[in-house]
């Protein structure tokens, strides 16, 4: 087995590189705080989640 360690990974709302491995987590991070956050990863596909529509949906569902 290969070991890399590459940060090919990137958080432009942040403006940090990560790990292939570690950039999972830290896309739960903005989801946790309801960020707003577009991370490119290692293949080149550039996606752009949208977090902060979730910041009134969940919070009333959980106090049903």
């Amino acid at each position: 087995m290969k070991v890399t360690r590459f940060k090919n990974c990137y958080c432009y709302t942040c403006g940090k590189s990560f790990h292939y491995l570690g950039i999972a987590r830290h896309r739960a991070k903005h989801r946790d705080k309801r960020q707003n956050c577009k991370i490119s990863y290692t293949n080149g596909d550039t996606y752009i989640f949208d977090y902060a529509e979730l910041k009134n949906d969940t919070k009333n569902n959980r106090s049903k």
